[in-house]
């Protein structure tokens, strides 16, 4: 089940993170401010549910909504 980048965005088809209520998986000061580390979340994407068309990369800077140009890249998951 992937996880959800922000618990508004959880349509139950995604995974709400344990303690995450407010803040975005894919944006590296968030992460960095709830102890992830960065560098294990960059490059990956994270499910947006309804709230955009396509999923929402960790560039290890900033996040940004994937595009048409975007492939084969890795989404974060968890076991349901």
């Amino acid at each position: 089940m992937p996880i959800c980048d922000h618990p508004h965005w959880n349509d139950n088809q995604c995974y709400v993170a344990d303690g995450q209520t407010s803040w975005h998986l894919s944006y590296p000061p968030h992460d960095r401010s709830h102890g992830i580390p960065v560098n294990e979340v960059r490059g990956a994407y994270f499910y947006t549910g309804a709230a955009h068309v396509g999923a929402i990369q960790n560039t290890g800077h900033t996040h940004r909504w994937a595009n048409g140009g975007d492939r084969d890249g890795s989404t974060f998951c968890t076991h349901a």
